[in-house]
């Protein structure tokens, strides 16, 4: 493409250099990735500075350069932009042929829910033959394939290259998870959401936004964007209440306070949920394989949204119905003697509340916790979440989560400050610590295992290795017990 088309829809302040003849072949913001015929982005990242590296890009090939100041230094066409992060997501949809334009988007933001809710929406909508795409923690992914992706919200180049491929395969919407993160390096700044949900905002992420002030203000200046069409809130967070007196269109859902989508009459079941709900004034009896009071509140929240998007209720509720959990999200597993364990990403004191709360409410002998909390991410959550654990659990066992680069005996020693009991074990192993939990377990006893959910790896010293909650219980059942678990009909069945 043109260097002069592919820069039409940029806002430039103004360009150095001769540009007409510029062919370029690829956008990139590493410079070491660049490579003949390149744009190179000097993007400011919160550890390095583009800037300094342009000179490598240069040398690997890049043609042409997008900057915030000019640097005289270099003899290479230079577009001056005012904001080289809006810059590279515009460039990257143009690259690309603006698949957006051929799109509509369901972004769901919050602490905890949105890899369900953006999950749940999609399968809604495409069983209401609206053909929807799914981007988020676990991937990206259309009807039956999967596409490559590593982050919550890709970045751009990544982002707009998914877009084109949905488009290319047929579908017509989009439900994605819209990450803090995402939203403060204006990732998706070009994008215009049909409708936006907040499921909460609870604690995390406090080593990047320091303050919940900052962290909460980030995820609501979202939906004051003007990017986003209809607000969906959860009207019991407190943090959404205050989008109900902005000039937004604003719907609301929750059980504690009155909103446009409620439920009643909740009845919990060990296989699944029942309850009453009015969305907007259609009320319908549903029942789902879902399990617990937060998937009640994803359910309202997603059958808001698909209710704007034109899914009539009645294929809502037969949708709902179908459901089935994200695996490691609160995936629920049967041993003998009545004996449950269930996996869950819970990884934020809300999440960890959220999901025990639910797992007791299943349980007919002692609830057992086992979790941890990441290394290098906020510390301050550490010990509320070994109070919250000890508060809602008969025991406790503190485990490795993704310690990266702090040694996992610190992080437990933070954890174990919020416990002031003895009922707790400290395992650094991560695989002692499941093997330990299945042998120590007794009949009608539930434990939750927290913090990884699906992941297939441990972040430890900088090396992802490989390493599955899942696979590491069966290996303990099969151990201890002398049983097999099996996958069928996506539920794990020992």
């Amino acid at each position: 493409m043109k260097l002069t088309d592919l820069i039409k829809e940029t806002e430039v302040q103004k360009t150095i250099g001769w540009i007409s003849d510029i062919e370029i072949l690829d956008i990139t913001i590493q410079s070491r990735a660049a490579k003949p015929g390149c744009l190179f982005v000097a993007q400011k990242g919160k550890n390095f500075d583009g800037n300094l590296f342009v000179e490598e890009a240069i040398i690997n090939g890049a043609v042409a350069l997008v900057l915030e100041k000019p640097l005289p230094a270099y003899n290479v066409p230079q577009i001056i932009v005012k904001s080289t992060r809006r810059a590279i997501a515009t460039l990257a949809s143009t690259f690309f042929g603006n698949p957006k334009d051929k799109l509509k988007f369901i972004g769901i933001t919050g602490t905890n829910g949105k890899t369900s809710c953006a999950l749940f929406t999609a399968e809604i909508l495409n069983a209401a033959a609206k053909p929807c795409a799914f981007i988020g923690t676990t991937g990206a992914k259309f009807l039956e394939k999967d596409y490559p992706s590593a982050l919550t919200t890709p970045d751009p180049m990544v982002f707009h290259r998914l877009l084109k491929s949905f488009v290319d395969d047929g579908a017509k919407f989009v439900a994605m998870e819209v990450s803090a993160h995402a939203i403060d390096l204006q990732k998706i700044w070009n994008i215009d959401f049909e409708a936006g949900i907040l499921t909460n905002i609870t604690q995390d992420h406090l080593d990047y936004f320091k303050t919940m002030k900052t962290y909460s203000k980030t995820k609501l200046s979202w939906f004051l964007s003007g990017r986003v069409k209809t607000s969906i809130v959860n009207i019991d967070d407190k943090y959404a209440q205050s989008l109900l007196s902005k000039k937004i269109q604003v719907l609301s859902y929750g059980l504690d306070t009155p909103g446009d989508t409620f439920a009643v009459q909740i009845e919990n079941h060990p296989n699944g949920t029942s309850f009453v709900m009015n969305l907007l004034d259609n009320v319908e009896n549903i029942s789902t394989n879902l399990v617990g009071i937060f998937n009640v509140y994803n359910i309202m929240a997603v059958a808001t949204a698909a209710l704007c998007v034109g899914v009539a209720p009645l294929t809502i509720k037969k949708a709902v119905a179908k459901l089935s959990p994200p695996k490691g999200r609160f995936n629920i597993i049967k041993l003998s003697d009545n004996k449950t364990i269930i996996v869950d990403f819970a990884h934020t004191p809300d999440g960890l509340e959220n999901a025990l709360k639910s797992a007791r409410g299943i349980c007919n002998g002692k609830l057992i916790a086992l979790f941890g909390c990441g290394g290098d991410r906020d510390k301050l959550k550490r010990p509320i979440m070994g109070e919250i654990a000890e508060k809602c659990a008969d025991f406790c066992i503190l485990t490795s989560d993704n310690p990266r680069f702090e040694k996992p005996e610190n992080i437990l020693n933070d954890i174990e400050q919020g416990i002031s009991g003895h009922n707790y074990l400290k395992i650094a192993d991560r695989k002692l610590a499941i093997f330990k939990l299945v042998e120590m377990m007794r009949p009608n006893d539930v434990a939750v295992v927290c913090g990884k959910g699906g992941e297939n790896y441990q972040d430890i010293n900088g090396i992802k290795l490989p390493y599955d909650d899942f696979a590491e219980i069966k290996k303990s059942v099969k151990t201890i017990l002398g049983q097999d678990c099996i996958v069928q009909d996506k539920e794990i069945i020992c």
